[in-house]
């Protein structure tokens, strides 16, 4: 009998949602952690560093338009190369795990090209993905092997109690259907009762106790923080010259609330003869919070972030502008399908009463191939 095969068999007990073919074991491990890890990142999270890919429209009700593209290093190398979703390859990955990249192109109200722009973003410290590749390479393969190896030792010795060959591949048929349908269902009733009272394993505990151990480790991983520092700049299409640029760096740390810290110097030019570039320092805090979850995913499903933000102009200021602006922001974000967030962002200047409101949409796809789902 196929050890490999019967792993398989133990592994999903642990990860029912998703579909697992023998000879990809230790790749499907690997995939189910980073699957189930990115979906319980919140949307504010995913926008400032995705694992894989993200494509986002914003500002969709205002003048000035723009179509965003961003992916991480790691997302274009796991696709052509599934293999690095295997836990020890995943570990290897640090620098392309950290790695984004973005491209954006600016449009018109009639949407003609205006500008793109392109960036990088390096996360200079991730300890959640740190302690989900520590996770993969710890607790996944610990849970597979021990629970594994005594589901293999009882079948090898209940299928040796059957003289022909052609009698032990249908009872194997029959209890791989049985697990199929515990998968679904969590229900024991088509895994045939000779095997359950012959082996005398109760699959039941055994998956509640693996999922609780599950969902508290993910808790866990969701409190992490993170650090961020982006460099990007922006061209004119009509001139392909260097217009503007930004340097930002965002701390987040928890799941919900979750802190939310911005800071970013711009660069604009003016077109001015006096003051050639307008140079602007803009920092905003605040909290993300999940205002609803899915019971049974505990996946994010709307969240509302407040903030407060100041602004100071050091260069380039325009006639009767003030140089320091304050701002109270909100933001509610509503995920309509697994991957397809609308965030709508609404601005309000303190100094000089009046409202601002932004609408964006953002699609995050999945780099992985081998049965997860985007």
């Amino acid at each position: 009998m196929n050890k490999r095969f019967l792993l398989l068999l133990a592994f999903i007990f642990f990860f029912p949602q998703i579909k697992i073919h023998a000879q990809n074991i230790n790749q499907s491990a690997g995939e189910a952690i980073i699957h189930t890890s990115d979906d319980l990142k919140t949307g504010n999270y995913t926008d400032v560093l995705s694992n894989f890919f993200q494509l986002a429209v914003s500002d969709l009700t205002s003048k000035q338009r723009a179509i965003n593209f961003k992916s991480t290093l790691f997302a274009v190398k796991a696709k052509t190369n599934p293999d690095l979703l295997i836990d020890r390859n995943y570990l290897k990955q640090y620098f392309a795990r950290n790695l984004q990249f973005d491209f954006s192109l600016g449009l018109d109200q009639d949407y003609h090209l205006t500008s793109y722009s392109a960036g990088l973003t390096y996360a200079l410290i991730n300890k959640r993905d740190e302690t989900v590749a520590t996770f993969m390479n710890s607790k996944v393969s610990e849970l597979v092997q021990q629970y594994g190896s005594l589901l293999h030792n009882q079948l090898n010795a209940y299928l040796a109690t059957f003289d022909s060959s052609a009698q032990r591949r249908r009872v194997l048929m029959e209890i791989q259907k049985g697990i199929v349908f515990l998968n679904e269902t969590g229900s024991t009733d088509s895994i045939p009762q000779a095997f359950l009272a012959f082996a005398k394993i109760d699959f039941g505990f055994i998956r509640r106790s693996i999922h609780e151990t599950l969902e508290s480790a993910y808790a866990e991983v969701d409190k992490k923080p993170l650090l961020t520092i982006s460099a990007n700049a922006t061209s004119l299409s009509s001139s392909a010259e260097f217009n503007s640029g930004f340097l930002e760096m965002v701390f987040l740390q928890g799941s919900n609330p979750e802190i939310d810290l911005r800071a970013k110097l711009l660069m604009t030019d003016t077109f001015s003869s006096v003051d050639e570039w307008r140079v602007n320092f803009n920092f905003q805090g605040g909290l993300n919070i999940v205002l609803f979850q899915d019971k049974s995913t505990n996946k994010s499903l709307l969240e509302a972030k407040l903030q407060g933000e100041y602004s100071h102009i050091f260069q380039g200021l325009l006639p009767d502008e003030d140089a320091d602006q304050v701002f109270a922001n909100a933001e509610i974000r509503v995920r309509v399908t697994n991957n397809f967030w609308i965030p709508l962002s609404i601005k309000y200047d303190i100094m000089n009463p009046n409202w601002f409101g932004f609408l964006n949409v953002a699609l995050n796809l999945g780099a992985l191939n081998s049965g997860g789902k985007n």
